[in-house]
C-alpha cells in the first residue's frame, strides 16, 4: 500500500494497482456472469432447451469495461514485476490465478497456484475444485486454508457451504441413511 501512496509508477505501486484492478475485474465479472447466466436459464426454460454455458468472451462483450480492467490489471502486474526483476511475487501469482479462475481458465489458474501456500491460494484451489464439482476435494482445500490461517473466515464459510451440499446429496429420503 505504501508503494502506491508515494509513487504510483514505482514497482510496488504498479503491482498494488494491478492487484486492486484485478479485484475490481473479478467482482464485475462475477456480477455480469451471474446476470447473463440467469438470462440464459430463463431463455432456455421458455424455449424448452438445455441452457448453454456462458463464456468469458460473452461476459466481456456484454460488459466492455471488464476487458479494459483485465488488460490494465495485467499491464500493471507485468510492469511492476519487470521493474523489480525476477519472478512473480506470491501476491502477483495469486492475482494472476484469480484472473484466470474468474475467466474459467481453471488449468491456468491451477498452474499458477502450484506451490503457493497462502490461505487465499488454498481458498481459490477449493473454489476451483468446487467449480469442477469435486466437493470432497474442495472441502479438503478449505480445511487446509483454515489450518494455514485460522482467521480465514471465507474458508470457514465456503467449507460449511460445501458440507451442506455434500449432505444434501447424501440424503436419501425414506431410508435409514437419509434419516441419519
Amino acid at each position: 500500500a505504501e508503494g502506491f501512496r508515494y509513487d504510483p509508477d514505482a514497482a510496488a505501486g504498479r503491482i498494488e494497482r494491478g492487484i486492486l484492478t484485478a479485484a475490481r475485474y473479478r467482482r464485475g465479472f462475477r456480477a455480469a456472469s451471474a446476470a447473463l447466466e440467469r438470462a440464459e436459464q430463463e431463455a432456455a426454460q421458455r424455449e424448452g432447451r438445455a441452457p448453454k454455458r456462458i463464456t468469458a468472451e460473452e461476459v466481456e462483450a456484454a460488459e466492455p469495461a471488464l476487458a479494459t480492467f483485465r488488460a490494465q490489471a495485467e499491464a500493471d502486474l507485468n510492469a511492476g514485476v519487470e521493474r523489480i526483476g525476477g519472478g512473480d511475487p506470491p501476491s502477483v501469482k495469486l492475482a494472476r490465478a484469480e484472473l484466470a479462475a474468474a475467466r474459467r481458465d481453471i488449468a491456468e489458474a491451477e498452474t499458477i497456484l502450484g506451490g503457493l501456500e497462502w490461505a487465499e491460494a488454498k481458498i481459490l484451489r477449493g473454489a476451483i475444485a468446487e467449480a469442477r464439482d469435486y466437493l470432497e476435494e474442495a472441502e479438503a482445500w478449505y480445511g487446509k486454508a483454515i489450518a494455514t490461517r485460522e482467521g480465514a473466515w471465507e474458508a470457514w464459510e465456503a467449507r460449511a457451504s460445501v458440507r451442506q451440499r455434500m449432505a444434501e446429496r447424501a440424503w436419501d429420503p425414506g431410508t435409514e441413511k437419509g434419516e441419519s
